[in-house]
């Protein structure tokens, strides 16, 4: 469905608003200013956004994606780049273009200012460095790193690329930073490589689930797996969960592509469903993520009963997909 002209011009606008950001910084924007910069009145950033601390948490939303697609193109023309090539892909693409810099020195600066500066949220702040971590993470499990320690090394890896590129932004010595990068990348290839090996022998290693293919194909059934939507926004302090999750969501695509066409597969996307039983979530809590839930309820398992038994049995020309099913959630968060 195409959208409408009223959420083009909100996106054109978003651009510029992130471009803004960006060459300005998080710590004085406020509305008069932004406005007068982009030319455009502030009732019609109200109208768009709503508050400034809605509209800085869409820019910062938006910058991410930004990356995300860049990090994607390289991926679409090499799958099977390493953790430590795609660093320093980054490393590279940040030092190749001011604007690019600018781009990842909005998301520290919201990571790192305090929320009475910005406004912006704690998951907000937070989401920052660890969609980032979170991706690390993934991958290095994709290498066959187990996830327990694949979190742990993520966590390192991370923090230490963040340090490197919070000294380039204090003193611009791209050739000692550069130097210190290389060094790290070749430590990191060296902790990964034992991982790769260890899942690269024996023909389903890698992809235990192909071992199941030719009885899935004779069957000719179809798979449904139970993913959820914080495989694509993770779940603060549920960072093994969330992994696990986004793993079996891009399971689900490679499933679909390798098993087709006798057999389809796809995935339903629970939102707040049933409450984890470890009480992480108090009333005020649930209330909160109610509160930013479109239809601003919880949903039943029926409801997700029904999800998995339209992909079973209905669905017969849909495969390779995720189907939210989580009361619009997850075009809130």
């Amino acid at each position: 469905m195409a959208r409408t002209p009223d959420l083009e011009r909100r996106q054109e606008l978003l651009d510029r608003i992130v471009e803004y950001l960006a060459q300005n910084g998080l710590a004085q924007a406020t509305l008069r200013p932004m406005a007068a910069a982009l030319d455009v009145s502030i009732n019609r950033l109200v109208h768009h956004f709503g508050s400034k601390e809605e509209l800085l948490t869409a820019a910062l939303a938006r910058s991410l994606e930004q990356q995300i697609t860049v990090q994607n193109a390289w991926l679409s023309r090499a799958p099977r780049l390493t953790q430590a090539e795609l660093y320093r892909k980054w490393w590279r693409w940040m030092n190749a273009a001011p604007a690019n810099l600018a781009l990842v020195r909005l998301n520290y600066e919201a990571a790192t200012l305090e929320p009475t500066v910005t406004g912006l949220a704690g998951e907000v702040r937070a989401d920052q460095i660890g969609v980032w971590r979170h991706d690390t993470a993934l991958r290095l499990v994709a290498e066959g790193m187990p996830p327990e320690r694949a979190v742990d090394e993520a966590s390192l890896i991370k923090a230490t690329f963040t340090g490197l590129v919070m000294d380039l932004f204090a003193t611009g010595d791209r050739r000692r930073l550069t130097k210190a990068m290389d060094d790290f990348l070749e430590r990191l290839t060296e902790t990964v490589a034992p991982s790769r090996r260890s899942t690269s022998s024996g023909p389903h290693r890698r992809c235990p689930a192909c071992a199941a293919a030719p009885a899935l194909k004779k069957a000719q059934g179809a798979i449904v797996n139970i993913t959820d939507i914080h495989a694509e926004r993770p779940l603060r302090n549920y960072v093994v969960y969330s992994v696990a999750k986004a793993g079996l969501s891009g399971l689900t695509r490679a499933l679909a592509r390798d098993l087709a066409p006798e057999v389809r597969v796809n995935a339903v996307a629970p939102g707040p469903i049933l409450w984890p039983e470890d009480d992480a979530f108090d009333e005020l809590s649930r209330q909160r993520i109610i509160s930013h839930t479109p239809l601003k309820r919880e949903g039943a398992p029926d409801d997700i009963a029904k999800a998995v038994y339209y992909l079973m049995a209905e669905a017969t020309y849909v495969t390779g997909e995720t189907l939210n099913v989580d009361g619009g959630r997850h075009v809130a968060i």
